[in-house]
């Protein structure tokens, strides 16, 4: 196969900026997501500890949220 004929392609070109505006912002999303749940462990306990069934709280919730 020749890969450098792929790589200038205009297909392979419009799959990497696809790459890219989905990549981009998720990764930002995600680093952001986890920064809050860190900052909002460390200082809104009340918060993160607030019962919303059971045994389930937010900080549980919001924690496993992040693998969702």
């Amino acid at each position: 196969m020749d890969y450098q004929a792929v790589q200038v392609s205009d297909e392979f070109a419009e799959l990497r900026r696809a790459l890219r505006r989905f990549v981009f912002p998720m990764t930002a999303f995600f680093l952001i997501w986890y920064a809050g749940y860190v900052l909002l462990g460390a200082f809104a306990h009340e918060f993160m500890a607030t019962t919303v069934w059971g045994n389930i709280n937010v900080g549980l919730l919001l924690g496993l949220g992040q693998f969702l």
